[in-house]
């Protein structure tokens, strides 16, 4: 028997390694002794293995992650906007095509690819501080997963090139006159969006990376701290969890402002063909409508006996070729008046109806945008503009309004409408108030999108000469009274948003703020004091029979208007999770200017809220009207009750939560539950329960319970104490507060039932001045 070879050696030396023979593993080697050389052995590096307990963990915030994403995705039931995909010639051949090659608030989702398949595309994290992913979170349309939304971005990301591009897009372009882009740049743009798009958030992201919505989620659609949409910022959720004891609510408001952020774009690029235009009978019907039913008419942006005489024009002459301009107004007109029509039938299917048929004219106005704003255009493009972005304003459509006002704005004062005209330019005095009446009107329409979305105007009240308008001209429709309220209106919100939410004011000392919020209340009084007392705010409706609701409705804006700027004037002084910006320690008269807009915000909330039960939601009516205030309402009372839910009046404002939330579920009910906020049922049920646990704990003393709501300012000194602790402000430092790095999310943008309505009688509310 051979004898039994030694033990293997587990490193040879290095002479042995390179004669490739067998080394014995001693010092010196046998072979080295034999060859009468040095015997050296390579240092021995110990395999280290990664811990399967780091395995295991990077694998289980992948798949938290994940849970995540699905349980929002479960949870947001609203169904985005859709458009008529009744397709036809189009009358105007030379309209582009490729405006919006790549989507930029679209969930990102992938062409002909489910969530299985989304799924099977990931990839092994490589560490667990870094994860990409393919998949982000995917929303929900009538309750069912929208696995394919990838059709708004023009190339798949690498790894699905060869198998998820499809094959019939190859379609003739001859009949489609537009920017054509080649495959390699279409490639090089896709990879490079969807490559910064799919990064997940990571755990230690910056205070100036974080966002209530994610900025690779939402494309970082900014809200400022005082919008209505600051209770999804993370501050606000933190608190308001701690407070009502409620983890599942930052849940709620990622998922709210997920889905308001989605309506601030379109999630589908316009088709290549244009819908046809309406026959002649159609297209009188719809704006004969537009001039007499939708709330656009009151602002005469278009003059009627103009419009009309072209429009007259334009059908006698079918052969001639129309301009951009005409053929964008048109279309706008044929929307507005299209969607105020069909919904006059009360029946639930009548929303869908008329968002439908409106959309695709409002798509062949869109198609000429590039036309409009690049090209040689008259006032006629301002005009499309403009009414381009109060249609998006309508409930049910892309919230697009921001970005198309600000287009209006740009072209506008680059044909110098924000100047007063002088000598040279030989104008007309109609003329001049035309001009006049059409940019204080986009001034008004731009203030008032940037004051509820908190973010920075595009017009400087010290570049504008052109005066105010003194009269109207013949054929129009403009509300003189009406309209010039909502002119000064704006300027008191222009001088809000630069005094107290700007980036500059947030840098200036509390007691100058509190100056600054004395002084701009009592403008704001003083504008209410002196319109006329038909259109007053804060005194009782009068709606006559005979009036119709654009009338009603402008008194019911005029009253949102004054209680909502109330509301921003006073905020950056009531919200709990805005207050550690001035730090903990600060002096009596902090405390009563806390304490007195805290009062101010809730009764200006409680008037909003109110007034709710005149608004008719089976209408083609704006989001101001229908969302925007009401939903301010809320939020601000629900703050309220979670700081104070053992008040005596905590009965009465949770029946006003209820109102809204009453609202909000006829507004689910008509739109056939295309219009779904369960956020709003959420709260409500937040704010109840904080107040039944609050009453059954009696965490307040009695002190504090009579003190708040019953006493003026300056014996208030229950709520200043309360409002001074460090209960109330929570457990976040300043940093988190800053203006420059507050949280950016999702307007655009995003409901009492009509037994609850009609409860409440006309002459059963009386709306009380605060002055």
């Amino acid at each position: 028997m051979a004898p039994r070879e030694g033990p293997k050696c587990p490193v040879a030396c290095n002479f042995c390694r390179v004669k490739k023979i067998k080394c014995n593993g001693v010092q010196p080697c046998s072979n080295c002794i034999d060859h009468r050389e040095h015997c050296v052995f390579p240092p021995m590096h110990q395999r280290t293995r990664r811990k399967a307990n780091e395995v295991t963990k990077a694998l289980e915030d992948r798949l938290d992650r994940m849970e995540s994403l699905f349980r929002a995705a479960v949870a947001a039931k609203t169904p985005r906007p859709t458009a008529s995909t009744d397709l036809g010639n189009s009358e105007m051949t030379d309209c582009p095509t490729f405006q919006t090659p790549l989507n930029a608030t679209s969930p990102v989702a992938f062409e002909n690819a489910n969530v299985q398949s989304a799924l099977d595309a990931f990839e092994p994290p490589v560490s667990v501080d870094q994860v990409p992913t393919p998949l982000s979170p995917i929303l929900v349309n009538n309750g069912q997963m929208l696995d394919q939304v990838g059709h708004n971005v023009s190339m798949p990301p690498p790894s699905m090139q060869d198998d998820a591009l499809p094959h019939d897009h190859s379609t003739n372009n001859e009949s489609i006159r537009g920017p054509s882009l080649s495959h390699e740049r279409i490639e090089n743009t896709a990879n490079s969006s969807m490559s910064n798009r799919l990064q997940m958030p990571t755990p230690n992201a910056s205070i100036e990376e974080e966002s209530v919505v994610s900025p690779q989620i939402s494309n970082s659609e900014h809200h400022g701290p005082v919008s209505y949409l600051s209770i999804c910022s993370s501050p606000a959720m933190k608190w308001v969890s701690e407070r009502a004891s409620a983890p599942d609510f930052m849940s709620s408001a990622t998922t709210f402002s997920l889905n308001t952020t989605r309506r601030l774009k379109m999630d589908e690029k316009l088709p290549p063909d244009r819908a046809p235009e309406p026959d002649v009978e159609t297209a009188w019907t719809y704006s004969n409508a537009y001039f007499n039913e939708s709330l656009d008419a009151v602002f005469g942006i278009v003059n009627r006996q103009v419009f009309e005489a072209k429009l007259q024009s334009h059908f006698s002459n079918q052969g001639t070729v129309d301009d951009a301009s005409w053929y964008a107004l048109r279309n706008a007109v044929y929307a507005t008046g299209c969607k105020a029509h069909i919904s006059r039938n009360n029946h639930p299917q009548s929303f869908k109806h008329a968002q439908s048929e409106a959309w695709k004219y409002f798509e062949n106005a869109l198609s000429v945008h590039t036309e409009l704003i690049y090209m040689r255009s008259g006032l006629m493009a301002v005009q499309a503009l403009m009414i381009m972005a109060f249609f998006t304003e309508g409930l049910g459509a892309p919230a697009l309004e921001y970005m198309l006002v600000s287009n209006a704005v740009r072209l506008a004062q680059s044909k110098g409408l924000h100047c007063h005209p002088v000598k040279t330019w030989n104008m007309g005095v109609s003329e001049i108030q035309n001009r006049s009446w059409l940019f204080w009107v986009i001034y008004s329409y731009e203030k008032h999108i940037s004051y509820r979305s908190g973010r920075p105007s595009a017009i400087d009240d010290d570049d504008i000469s052109c005066q105010l308008p003194i009269f109207v001209v013949e054929g129009s429709t403009i509300d003189y009274d009406f309209v010039l309220q909502v002119i000064k209106h704006a300027q008191i919100t222009s001088k809000v948003a630069k005094g107290l939410t700007s980036v500059k004011s947030s840098k200036e000392p509390h007691s100058v703020l509190a100056q600054r919020v004395r002084e701009l209340e009592i403008g704001l009084s003083e504008w209410r004091e002196n319109m006329p007392s038909a259109l007053r705010p804060g005194t009782p409706f009068e709606f006559s029979p005979p009036s119709p609701l654009t009338h009603s409705y402008r008194l019911i804006y005029l009253h949102f208007a004054y209680y909502g700027t109330m509301v921003a004037i006073h905020s950056i002084f009531a919200y709990p999770w805005y207050l550690s910006t001035y730090g903990r320690n600060q002096g009596p008269a902090f405390k009563e200017q806390v304490a007195a807009s805290t009062k101010a915000i809730v009764e200006a909330s409680r008037q909003i809220v109110l007034a709710t039960k005149y608004i008719d939601a089976r209408g083609s009516w704006p989001a101001w009207l229908t969302f925007f205030y009401p939903l301010l309402g809320l939020i601000n009372i629900f703050v309220y009750v979670l700081k104070y839910p053992t008040l005596p009046s905590t009965t009465s404002d949770l029946a006003l939560m209820d109102i809204v939330a009453g609202h909000f579920a006829y507004l689910e009910y008509y739109s056939s539950s295309q219009l779904s906020f369960p956020f709003i049922g959420e709260i409500t049920g937040i704010a109840r329960a904080t107040v039944k646990k609050a009453r059954e704990k009696d965490i307040f003393g009695p002190a504090v319970q009579t003190n708040i709501e019953a006493t003026s300012v300056p014996r208030a000194s229950g709520e200043i104490n309360e409002l001074s602790s460090a209960d109330e402000m929570g457990s976040f430092g300043s940093i988190d507060f800053a203006l420059e790095n507050w949280p950016s999310f999702m307007p655009s943008l995003s409901q009492v039932s009509s037994m609850a309505m009609d409860s409440f009688l006309v002459d059963e509310i009386d709306l009380p001045s605060l002055g």
